[in-house]
């Protein structure tokens, strides 16, 4: 899928007006989840942005809150994820039961899409 310059990898990601992934930002509607991006070639002299878009099952998304270690509903904060919030995206996993930690923030998390 074409994105961007310089996408971050497991970022919520929508369309913009020129159907070009961007970062959601609050605002229209999540597609997925960005990942491994790069530069292709579209023909000879012409590269674009593209990434992969995660759009259902699992996806490794970043905590921009701190989390339970027993997981939790996820909740959209702009292109990352938080424990609080009104846009639902999917359930952030529970760590193994040998971490007792809790997630920090900008932790990477294995989240259920929705």
């Amino acid at each position: 899928m074409q994105c961007i310059e310089n996408i971050p990898e497991h970022t919520l990601v929508k369309y913009n007006n020129s159907d070009i992934l961007v970062p959601f930002d609050g605002i229209g509607i999540i597609v997925g989840v960005s990942n491994k991006p790069r530069m292709a070639e579209l023909s000879e002299g012409v590269t674009v942005n593209v990434c992969e878009l995660i759009v259902k099952d699992v996806a490794l998304c970043t905590l921009t809150s701190s989390f339970s270690r027993r997981g939790g509903v996820a909740y959209a904060d702009n292109g990352s994820i938080n424990s609080t919030g009104s846009y639902e995206v999917g359930y952030v996993f529970p760590r193994s039961f040998q971490d007792t930690s809790d997630y920090q923030i900008d932790d990477k998390v294995w989240v259920h899409l929705k």
